[in-house]
């Protein structure tokens, strides 16, 4: 159950409503926005309830195993009306249902690349006439940071039953729903021949027997993943907690999954980002989502097949999306590979990671040009790097994480294409001189009197930074507080600027030689199942990590502010639970108090207080992945 409050005291939770085309955003009983078809595209709207006067509440809560919203508000105390919310499996129909005993109004904000018009012939049902707002989004439009759609994209709306649209000509429109009434409003979108379409078939169903399919879709979702419940014993105190956070990250994560498989990063970023999607895969795997799992791969695979790279995040149905990012060869490639091969031990479909192998063997080579005293830089869009909790400016040093993640993905590889046989002799032990080289001077590099360091500046020596880069300008990062995608130039000063801040004069840089210690990297190790450490140096590791948490209740992701990571606390978790500590139960605990009133983990937390994008699935899959293996510690596994 989650409290709505008029807009100044909710607590800020988004939940979502997706099919894989259409996808849906919401703040309580208010819209944030509504996409697609394609998931990557400009937002058509935004959505909000109006009330004259009185104090508005609405309880919120979504109906087990689905993606099914409703809505109880109140004025002044007093019963108001009652909204549903659901989507059709198809076609791409939003539905909101109303039981009302007063008036209901909402206001419509058109985005600034909506265009509207009202339509009033043709439209009928029951024998009454009925108008249509209709939208449409031309082509070329952007979104993001300045991503496009490449055909236009069309909404209807319309009232089946009693009320009314009424619309400025421009870019806002009000809804009224008369008290006394069960009116339907529907949004449908996609091309403008389905729209069409689209319409006519909802003037035409029973909305009881929509409901009733959406409701079966939904139902036959959950029924696919692991049964769980039989697997905790009923005198556990976590087990309600724990189901319910299975559910609710599997709907969450299963609405935010495109129909090409690409999984969006949440309301703020309506792309699909490699590492983001890789926690996700793993999330699917132990949940018991084979299918959408594998759609990840195939995601990649498309991608690759078509542009013969993978950037950083990539369009989801959308060939014209792509955000690249400066460093997108490091890292990126190493999670589609771990991802590809732990799909294959679990599954055992060997053949299928024959099928991909190119696009394998591709991510394996493309990390070696950026070896450097064996390691390979930081990934530009890294979690802790855009978090503000390690400077950008010193992402061309040795990267702990994405060496780490190098040489674990290519032991792997090697291991793949030496069993099959899919390359010389001669080349796979040139690749295992490569991994081997890495893996000897690891903790030389990193691993320093018992401290694992997330960086070292000492790769600057072996590899020049280039001289030219797609990057977040520096000059409006740090002069103006803006974030400014574009090509960019390295000044003397080692600051990537763009050419309108090419003659910025720019501060010197704080200790550009430092050396952290992030608790993000020191937990990854244990998660990616490296056996580059013993298990007395995992000790060493992960011992500071836990006396911090167990003294202040929270994750300090740099063991010095307040702010984690969104998975900080799954990574935790995991670790205790794969090493047997004691302790792991109170991290539970907490893990599972960080959820929101919506049932999902976001992207930040500052002293355990949500920041930023909300709804994410990459946090939420790889916690709940935690949470998994908390269960299945239970019973002995």
């Amino acid at each position: 159950m989650r409290i709505w409050t008029n807009f100044s005291e909710d607590d800020g939770s988004v939940h979502v409503i997706g099919n894989g085309n259409m996808v849906s955003y919401g703040v309580g009983p208010n819209i944030l926005h509504i996409d697609g078809p394609p998931y990557s595209a400009p937002h058509f709207l935004s959505m909000n309830i109006s009330c004259d006067e009185g104090k508005l509440t609405s309880s919120s809560e979504r109906e087990d195993n689905t993606a099914i919203w409703k809505h109880r508000i109140t004025i002044d105390g007093i019963n108001a009306y009652e909204i549903t919310d659901y989507m059709l499996p198809t076609p791409n129909i939003f539905v909101r249902e109303f039981e009302t005993k007063t008036v209901a109004k909402f206001n419509i904000q058109l985005s600034e690349q909506t265009q509207g018009n009202i339509l009033t012939n043709g439209f009928e049902c029951e024998g009454k006439p009925y108008c249509v707002l209709l939208l449409t989004i031309p082509k070329g439009s952007t979104f993001f940071t300045s991503e496009s759609i490449n055909h236009e994209i069309t909404m209807g709306i319309a009232i089946i039953g009693e009320g009314s649209i009424n619309f400025d000509g421009l870019k806002s429109a009000q809804i009224v729903i008369p008290e006394g009434n069960n009116s339907k409003l529907i949004l449908c979108s996609g091309l403008y021949p389905d729209v069409m379409k689209s319409l006519e078939y909802a003037s035409k169903r029973d909305f009881t027997q929509l409901k009733s399919q959406c409701i079966e879709y939904w139902h036959s979702f959950s029924s696919r993943r692991h049964n769980f419940k039989d697997l905790i014993p009923d005198d556990n105190k976590y087990k309600s907690a724990i189901l319910e956070a299975i559910d609710s990250v599997s709907v969450l994560i299963k609405c935010q999954q495109s129909e090409s498989g690409g999984v969006s990063a949440g309301h703020y970023y309506p792309m699909a980002y490699v590492r983001d999607q890789a926690g996700v895969f793993r999330g699917l795997l132990a949940l018991g989502y084979i299918e959408e799992s594998k759609a990840i791969l195939e995601f990649w695979f498309l991608k690759w097949k078509e542009f013969g790279n993978l950037f950083n995040a990539e369009g989801m149905d959308n060939r014209c999306a792509r955000l690249e990012f400066g460093n997108d060869e490091v890292e990126v490639p190493a999670y589609i590979m771990l991802c590809s091969f732990l799909y294959a031990e679990k599954t055992g479909d060997y053949e299928y990671i024959k099928e991909i192998f190119q696009m394998l063997k591709h991510c394996f080579e493309i990390q070696l040009s950026h070896l450097a005293g064996g390691m390979t830089e930081f990934s530009a869009d890294e979690t802790y790097i855009a978090g503000s909790i390690f400077p950008r400016y010193c992402m061309y040093h040795g990267s702990a994480e994405s060496t780490l993640l190098f040489i674990t993905s290519g032991e792997k590889f090697v291991d793949f294409v030496s069993k099959f046989k899919l390359l010389s002799e001669t080349q796979i032990g040139i690749y295992k001189e490569e991994i081997l080289a890495s893996k000897v001077i690891y903790k030389d590099n990193f691993y320093v009197n018992n401290v694992l360091y997330a960086n070292n500046p000492k790769r600057e020596k072996y590899l020049n930074r280039p001289q030219y880069k797609i990057a977040f300008c520096d000059g409006h990062t740090v002069l103006k507080n803006t974030l400014h995608l574009s090509w960019c130039e390295l000044n003397k000063q080692g600051y990537y600027l763009c050419p309108n801040c090419k003659n910025e004069d720019m501060p010197d840089f704080v200790e550009p030689s430092k050396r952290y210690i992030l608790n993000s990297v020191n937990l990854v190790p244990v998660y990616i199942h490296s056996d580059i450490f013993s298990t007395q140096e995992l000790e060493n590791i992960l011992r500071p990590i836990i006396n911090s948490f167990n003294e202040k209740n929270y994750i300090s992701s740099d063991n010095v502010g307040t702010r984690s990571l969104g998975y900080d606390y799954g990574f935790l978790l995991y670790n205790m639970v794969k090493l047997r500590y004691q302790e792991a139960e109170s991290v539970l605990s907490v893990t599972l108090e960080l959820l929101d009133s919506t049932g999902s983990w976001v992207e930040y937390y500052d002293n355990k207080k949500p920041y930023n994008c909300r709804c994410r699935p990459w946090e939420s899959a790889i916690n709940i992945e935690a949470v998994i293996e908390y269960v299945n510690q239970l019973k002995g596994d």
